[in-house]
């Protein structure tokens, strides 16, 4: 039995051996001669959508020059994520989308992805920071990038497929675009949240699973971005620049730009929610930055020009006629102080005055001057002002505007442009006694809070035409005297709606002499009223002498106390409606339509008349209708049908034969 099991054994070996020997034969005679192994790289292939990639990937194309890429380019790599490894893939075949492996390492801290990703950056590094989530840190400086008609590097995008073999990339980042304007050349660039919104530098965490990022809170709140060459602002023409950031919603802004050669910064920000959308531009509104000052307030510098050119401590009413224009020189070293220093805060603004020419030149280092919060009575009595260039280069600030221009009686124009009046209350006598003014641009005009427009355009006499039609007006209770004595004034327009509330209390004066007005509409919305509790309002000599009017309309209902001179010798009125408003029980109707001579239509539906329904003449009815319609054809009145019982007593013995006053009823 034992000498069976070994010859059986033996027998084993040598078959085993036969077939080894066997196999090695067989592999040389098939094997080709001097072939080395050898092993296929991974190829993957990456696709994007149209535009998604151009002009967002920066490159140094030497000699300060960057260019943008429109296309894959060899070189370019992305980041494969599977599993617990990371690959890098080199693009080798721009046109086709082609990358080829060329390393491979082990995703940070143990993480692991369950399905193929990949990712191509240009903001920074790129890490794992848990399952499904990549980082991507915005330390670095590249996600800036100016005055260019494409946003321009910064990109992030983010793919996945299910095979591991072709990547269709999306853009992950949106831009901000900040427009600005200025005379000074932008350094720096430093990005940092605004109040408790997010911080900006650090890692931007993007989760494949909920398409959603985060922030990594530990990093820092600032970003400063450094310009590869300054660039120089224009003052007029707005400059583009880009931010590129993640697509997300963001709890404010905020950016703060250092220039190149002069100490300190300016910024631009908003508290408002922004909301960055992938691959778009989301622009913020246009800011002029530069070095600031502030200018004294209007008092002050109505009173250090005036003592400079008196070549006192004390000016006078004498010099009011030497002053022609006012200049800036903006950006530009003061001379050696000529006068005391014009500004409450920021740079220096010293002013020379050149008697020859009578130019006041302010001169300051500051690229950006702003109007003090209190402008009232800058300009005023300067007679001989011809020119404020000095408006048109101001940045918008909000101010009070009293009396600002008043008796700037030889100023033809004045650009308004960067005056921001939004805060304002009060505008009386803003431009009162510009008698040169030929024509007003007030389109830039925010009147929301005003409360009085008295005697604002009052003896502009060369203005033809005024569009008041922007003006809100829901806070203003007095209009008395806004246009009187723009002799020259043939229309205004007041827009839709010009009266928007009911605090209306008084109109009186508001067209006085106004000879060239040919009619006057005044237009209101919904709600708006005269004031119906104490004191009532009043709209005496709202018309007088407005010899060339033709028709008036006005649609307020509420009460009026007092019609006092009202239309008086208005000769040419034909058509007075004001059919929604009440008189007062007490009213004053002296003289009201005095001097109508062609008055034929008076439409006053819901007045009492009750001072007149006696047929006695008191001294508040004194004159009413005196040389009222002498040379029309008849007069037709719209009125409650139990009043005016009496209504011939008021006109002379002509007019009260049978059939000249009509009376209607007025629901006919």
């Amino acid at each position: 039995m034992v000498k069976e099991e070994r010859i059986m054994k033996r027998l084993t070996f040598i078959l085993l051996a036969f077939a080894a020997i066997f196999a090695s034969c067989q592999q040389e005679a098939f094997a080709p001669e001097n072939e080395e192994e050898t092993v296929s790289p991974k190829v993957i292939y990456a696709s994007v959508d149209d535009g998604t990639k151009a002009g967002m990937d920066r490159y140094d194309a030497g000699g300060g020059t960057y260019l943008y890429r429109h296309h894959w380019e060899a070189g370019d790599l992305i980041y494969v994520y599977e599993g617990t490894s990371v690959t890098t893939y080199e693009c080798t075949n721009a046109a086709t989308g082609e990358f080829t492996e060329s390393s491979t390492s082990t995703i940070p801290g143990g993480k692991s992805f369950t399905n193929c990703r990949a990712v191509y950056s240009n903001v920074g590094p790129v890490s794992v920071r848990a399952n499904d989530k990549v980082s991507v840190n915005n330390t670095d400086t590249g996600g800036y990038t100016s005055s260019s008609d494409t946003p321009g590097y910064g990109n992030f995008m983010v793919a996945s497929t299910s095979d591991g073999i072709h990547f269709h990339f999306v853009s992950q980042v949106g831009w901000v675009k900040l427009q600005l304007t200025g005379v000074q050349a932008v350094k720096t660039i430093e990005m940092a949240k605004y109040s408790l919104g997010e911080d900006y530098e650090g890692f931007y965490e993007y989760d494949f699973s909920t398409d959603t990022y985060t922030f990594d809170e530990s990093q820092g709140e600032r970003l400063t971005l450094t310009l590869d060459t300054p660039v120089t602002l224009d003052p007029v023409t707005p400059t583009d620049f880009y931010f590129a950031l993640p697509a997300m919603s963001y709890a404010g802004l905020n950016f703060e730009f250092s220039f190149d050669g002069v100490a300190g910064s300016d910024a631009i920000s908003t508290s408002n929610t922004v909301v960055i959308d992938r691959n778009t531009v989301t622009p913020m509104a246009v800011k002029e930055v530069g070095l600031r000052s502030m200018l004294c307030t209007g008092v002050n510098f109505n009173h250090i020009l005036k003592t400079l050119v008196a070549g006192t401590d004390k000016y006078s009413t004498d010099v009011d006629d030497q002053i022609t224009g006012i200049v800036f020189s903006l950006g530009e070293a003061s001379p050696a102080a000529t006068s005391s220093n014009l500004a409450d805060s920021g740079k220096p603004i010293y002013a020379t005055f050149d008697a020859g020419s009578g130019l006041i030149t302010l001169h300051t280092g500051a690229g950006v001057v702003t109007l003090n919060s209190e402008c009232a009575h800058m300009f005023q009595n300067m007679t001989a002002l011809e020119s404020i260039a000095m408006l048109s280069q101001i940045s918008r600030s909000t101010v009070s505007v009293e009396s600002m221009f008043r008796e700037c009686s030889s100023l033809e124009s004045v650009n308004l442009s960067k005056l921001d009046v939004s805060t304002a209350t009060t505008f009386g006598n803003m431009f009162n006694g510009c008698s040169s003014l030929t024509s007003l641009d007030l389109s830039s005009f925010s009147t929301s809070n005003a409360t009085t427009l008295t005697y604002m355009f009052a003896g502009c006499s060369s203005l033809t035409t005024l569009d008041v039609s922007g003006f809100n007006t829901k806070k203003v209770t007095t209009f008395s005297d806004m246009f009187n004595g723009c002799t020259s004034l043939a229309s205004i327009d007041f827009g839709a709606s010009f009266f928007k509330n009911t605090l209306i209390r008084t109109l009186d004066g508001m067209f006085y002499n106004c000879s060239s007005l040919g009619s006057v509409n005044l237009t209101k919305d919904a709600s708006a009223s005269f004031e119906t509790t104490s004191p009532y309002s009043t709209m005496a000599a709202i018309c007088y002498g407005c010899s060339n009017l033709t028709s008036f309309t006005i649609p307020l209902p509420g009460r009026v106390t007092s019609f006092q001179d009202a239309f008086m010798n208005c000769s040419k009125l034909e058509v007075v409606d004001m059919d929604a408003l009440q008189d007062y029980s007490d009213p004053n109707y002296k003289q009201m339509f005095r001097g109508c001579r062609k008055l034929n239509m008076l439409k006053v539906s819901h007045w009492s008349c009750p001072t007149l329904s006696s047929g006695t003449t008191t001294e508040k009815n004194r004159y009413m209708f005196m040389e009222t319609s002498e040379d029309a054809s008849g007069l037709d009145i719209y009125i409650a049908s139990s009043q005016f019982t009496w209504l011939g007593y008021y006109f002379n013995a002509t007019m009260k034969a049978s059939g000249f006053v009509t009376r209607h009823d007025p629901n006919l």
